[in-house]
C-alpha cells in the first residue's frame, strides 16, 4: 500500500466511529487493510467488527478468517479462534502464517503435541520462519523435549540473530533443566538485543533467588515491574523471593497484586493457598472456585487452580472434595507429558550393574578428603528440607539448599551413546574423580565461601550415592526417608515446577517410581562400607527432636547448638514447597496423613507393594 493510498484509508477511519461501524462502503482490500491496523494496536473489538462483516460480504474470504481467529483468540476465545483457523485452512491449508498460528491457538489448550505438529507444518511450508521454528522450541520445552526445544531455538536464532524472545526461550529451556548460569547466559543476551523485556528480567530475579542473592532477586523483580507494572509473573516471583524470606505478609501483597494485575493468571492463587488456612466462607475459597468453572482457563491453569482448591478444602477437612481437586490437577499435570518407565528402569539397571563392590575397592583411595559436604537426600516430601533446616541453624553450617551440580557433572559425563554415565564411571581413572571433586567443591564454595560445613539438599542426589563415595569419601550423606504412603501422597499433593517429576502425576506411576527407589537405596546399603550413609526417619525425627537432633549432629561432627532446635526461628531464604511448613516448631500432624485419603489411595499402595 503506497503513501497515498495510506492517507486515504486514515481519512476514513476517521471519519467512522466506534467499533461495530458500517465498512460495507470500502472494498473488501480496505477494510481488511483498517481491520489488521486495529489488530495491531490491540483494538480487538473494532477489528473483529470489520472482520466479520468482511466475512458476511466475503465467506470464503480465509485472510480474513484466519485473522478473525487470531482476534478471538486475544480476546480470550481459543475454541472461536480454532473454528476460524481451521476454516481458512480449508480454504488456503498451504498458508505457514495460520498454522503458526493454530499452534498458538492449540498451545494456549493445553494440546501441545497439536500444537507442535501445526508448527512443523508451517516450517514444512516456510522453512526459514523463523517465529515457528520459536514457537515449536517452546512448546517441545512444554513436552518436555529439551534436546528438540534447544535446536528449534538455535536455529530461530540462526535464521534470525537479533530474536530476543529466542534467547529468552532459551534461558527458559536452560532454567528448567537447572542449567542456570546457561539460562542467565541467554537472559543477558537477550537483554542486549532488547533492554525491555520484563519477562527476562523476572526471571533473572529468578536465578538469583535460587542462588541466595536476594537482594539483587528483588531490583532484578522491581525492574520487570517497572517495565510493566502488570505483569502478573512479576509479581509472583516478587512474591516468592518474599515468602522464601518468611515475610508472609509482603509475600501475600505480591499474590495479591498479582491477581489484581491479571485474574486469569492462576500461580498467585496456588501459592497463596500455602500461606492461609481456609474455611468454607473464605473470600478466596469462592473467587478460586468461580475462576476454576469459568472455562476461561488453559490446562495449565486449570491444573494450578485445582492444587490450590484441594489444599483449600484440606484445610476445611473435606478430604473426599480434596482429593478430586488435586486428582484433577494432577491430571493436568500429566496432559503433554510422558512418563518413561523403561527409560528410568534402564537407569537404575545400570547404577546397579556400574556400581558393584569392586569399583570401590579398586578406587577406595580415590577422590578429595574435603569433608564440607552435607548431603541430604531422598524422595522429594520425605523431609530433607526440615533436616536442612535443622542442621543450618547451626552456626558452623551453610544451608546451600538443593543444587542441580551432581546432575550437570553426571550430564557432562556423558559424551556419546559408547561413553556415557553411569557406564563409563568403571573407565575413570583416579585423576578424574579428582577433578569432578574439584569442580563440586568450587561449586559450592560460590555460596559459601568461609563455612566449615555445607549441606546440599537435592533429593534426586540419592541417585548419585556412589558417585559421592568415589569423589567425597568423607563427605557426609543424610538419607531421609518417610512412609511411603506419606511420602507419595505428598508427592501428588505437590506443584512441581522444575523438571524430573514426570513419575509426580499419577498414583500408579508414583508408586512404579517408589519402588525404584528403594532398589537403589538397597543397592548403595549392600555395595557400600557400613557408615557410609545416615538414615533418619521423619516419624522419628518430628517424635523425638532433642534425641534425633543430637544424633544428626554427632554424625555430622557438630557439636551440640541449642538453635537447632529452634530452627523455625532461621531466617535464611527456603525455595521449596516446606519454605511455610519449616518455619513452624516442629509439629506431627502429617504423620499417617494418608488415611484421610485412604478410599482414593489403593492404586498407589498396590504399586508400591508391586
Amino acid at each position: 500500500m503506497n503513501r497515498a493510498e495510506r492517507r486515504r484509508l486514515a481519512k476514513q477511519q476517521r471519519k467512522t466511529e466506534g467499533p461495530g461501524r458500517d465498512t460495507t462502503t470500502l472494498s473488501v482490500t480496505d477494510a481488511i487493510h483498517l481491520a489488521v491496523g486495529h489488530l495491531q494496536a490491540g483494538r480487538f473489538d473494532d477489528a473483529a467488527a470489520i472482520f466479520e462483516q468482511v466475512i458476511t460480504q466475503d465467506p470464503g474470504n480465509a485472510f480474513a478468517l484466519a485473522h478473525l481467529g487470531v482476534v478471538r483468540h486475544r480476546q480470550g476465545d481459543p475454541t472461536a479462534a480454532l473454528d476460524l483457523i481451521d476454516q481458512a485452512l480449508e480454504l488456503s491449508p498451504d498458508s505457514a502464517a495460520d498454522h503458526n498460528n493454530r499452534g498458538e491457538v492449540l498451545k494456549s489448550l493445553g494440546r501441545f503435541r497439536d500444537a507442535a505438529i501445526a508448527y512443523k507444518r508451517a516450517i514444512e511450508i516456510d522453512p526459514d520462519m523463523a517465529i515457528a521454528h520459536n514457537n515449536l522450541g517452546a512448546t517441545c520445552r512444554m513436552l518436555n523435549q529439551y534436546e528438540a526445544a534447544e535446536a528449534c531455538l538455535l536455529r530461530a536464532i540462526q535464521l534470525r540473530p537479533d530474536y530476543a524472545e529466542a534467547y529468552g526461550n532459551l534461558g527458559n529451556v536452560m532454567c528448567d533443566l537447572r542449567w542456570l548460569d546457561r539460562a542467565e547466559g541467554y537472559y543477558r543476551k537477550a537483554l542486549e538485543i532488547d533492554p525491555a523485556l520484563p519477562e527476562v528480567y523476572t526471571n533473572i530475579g529468578n536465578i538469583q533467588a535460587d542462588r541466595g542473592e536476594v537482594a539483587a532477586a528483588i531490583a532484578s523483580h522491581e525492574k520487570a515491574i517497572s517495565l510493566n507494572p502488570n505483569l502478573a509473573l512479576a509479581h509472583t516471583n516478587m512474591g516468592a523471593v518474599m515468602f522464601a524470606e518468611g515475610d508472609l505478609a509482603g509475600a501475600e501483597k505480591c499474590f495479591r497484586a498479582s491477581i489484581a494485575a491479571n485474574p486469569l493468571y492462576t500461580p498467585p492463587y496456588r501459592v497463596l493457598t500455602r500461606i492461609k488456612k481456609f474455611t468454607e466462607d473464605d473470600d478466596d475459597l469462592k473467587a478460586m472456585t468461580d475462576i476454576f468453572e469459568s472455562g476461561k482457563l488453559t490446562a495449565d491453569g486449570r491444573g494450578e487452580i485445582a492444587f490450590g482448591l484441594g489444599k483449600a478444602y484440606e484445610d476445611t477437612e473435606q478430604y473426599d472434595k480434596a482429593f478430586e481437586y488435586y486428582a484433577e490437577a494432577n491430571r493436568m499435570k500429566r496432559l503433554g507429558m510422558t512418563f518413561d518407565s523403561a527409560f528410568e528402569t534402564r537407569l537404575i539397571d545400570e547404577l546397579v550393574e556400574a556400581y558393584q563392590p569392586d569399583l570401590f575397592e579398586k578406587n577406595r583411595d580415590s577422590g578429595r578428603p574435603d569433608g564440607t559436604p552435607i548431603f541430604i537426600l531422598g524422595m522429594p516430601r520425605s523431609g530433607t528440607t526440615l533436616i536442612e533446616q535443622i542442621l543450618s541453624s547451626h552456626p558452623d553450617v551453610f544451608g546451600a539448599g538443593e543444587l542441580n551440580t551432581l546432575n550437570e557433572i553426571t550430564h557432562a559425563l556423558t559424551v556419546n551413546e559408547q561413553n556415557r554415565y553411569p557406564t563409563n564411571v568403571n573407565f575413570m581413572a583416579p585423576r578424574s574423580f579428582e577433578n569432578i571433586a574439584d569442580h563440586y567443591l568450587a561449586s559450592i564454595r560460590k555460596r559459601s565461601p568461609d563455612s566449615p560445613r555445607i549441606t546440599d539438599k537435592m533429593p534426586v542426589n540419592y541417585r548419585y550415592i556412589g558417585l559421592i563415595r568415589l569423589i567425597l569419601p568423607n563427605a557426609k550423606i543424610i538419607h531421609c526417608r518417610r512412609n511411603p504412603m506419606d511420602t507419595c501422597l505428598s508427592i501428588f499433593k505437590n506443584h512441581f515446577a522444575t523438571v524430573g517429576h514426570h513419575y509426580a502425576y499419577d498414583l500408579e506411576e508414583l508408586g512404579f517410581y517408589y519402588r525404584l527407589y528403594e532398589r537403589l537405596m538397597a543397592h548403595w546399603r549392600t555395595v557400600l562400607p557400613a557408615g557410609t550413609m545416615y538414615e533418619v526417619d521423619y516419624e522419628d525425627v518430628t517424635g523425638n527432636q532433642e534425641s534425633q537432633t543430637g544424633k544428626l549432629l554427632d554424625y555430622c561432627g557438630l557439636e551440640w547448638s541449642d538453635a537447632c532446635l529452634s530452627f523455625h526461628e532461621n531466617e535464611r531464604p527456603i525455595n521449596t514447597a516446606s519454605a511455610g511448613q519449616v518455619r513452624q516448631p516442629m509439629y506431627r500432624s502429617s504423620v499417617d496423613l494418608w488415611r484421610r485419603f485412604e478410599t482414593h489411595l489403593e492404586p498407589l499402595r498396590k504399586a508400591i507393594e508391586g
